[in-house]
């Protein structure tokens, strides 16, 4: 195992890494992506500066006359199932988020909105993740579960607009004055016909 100096050794692109480095991969992957869309409202792909090393080198003979050929090249930090698995880690961080943000969603106007795009972005990651043949393995695992943060977003939306924050329901009011001293949710009756 022992590599003669100057020489270097020929690694497949897929091969696994070394120790516990894809996961940490993943996890930079899932942070990003998240960190982007929650400041960007979209996803961040996978050939974004940020999971890129540059490599510089010169490819010209150093002749004294500074007429150096530089060539600058790009190598993904990241493999390709690390940057899946970290967008597939971002839905369930944004099923999370939602129902965290839903909890304010009556005084806060920009609720609604971001849950509506977190749920199309989650739905078209899924979509697309349709097109995947990932067999049984870790990667499946995690798109099957990419579909419970889609519907956890997609019951927050619904209970939101029951609760009249979405819009749809907006007849249901509370009652300031009950006889048992709490508020109660009903149904306000038009008289009018």
């Amino acid at each position: 195992s022992h590599v003669p100096d100057g020489e270097s050794i020929e690694v497949h692109p897929r091969a696994p890494r070394l120790g516990g480095i894809s996961s940490k991969m993943e996890d930079y992957a899932r942070f990003k992506t998240l960190h982007h869309f929650l400041s960007e409202g979209k996803l961040l792909p996978p050939n974004a500066p940020c999971f890129q090393l540059t490599n510089v080198s010169n490819d010209g003979e150093n002749d004294g006359d500074n007429n150096e050929s530089i060539s600058l090249r790009r190598n993904n930090v990241i493999t390709d199932e690390e940057y899946l698995a970290g967008v597939i880690g971002m839905c369930h961080d944004l099923g999370k988020y939602g129902v965290t943000r839903a909890s304010d969603a009556m005084d806060d106007e920009t609720t609604v909105p971001f849950l509506k795009r977190a749920r199309d972005a989650v739905s078209l990651i899924l979509e697309e993740l349709l097109q995947f043949d990932f067999r049984n393995g870790p990667l499946r695992r995690k798109y099957d579960s990419t579909k419970y943060s889609l519907k956890t977003l997609e019951t927050v939306l619904y209970e939101l607009s029951v609760a009249g924050a979405v819009g749809g329901h907006e007849s249901l009011v509370i009652a300031e004055n009950v006889d048992d001293g709490g508020p109660l949710k009903r149904m306000k009756i038009n008289e009018d016909g």
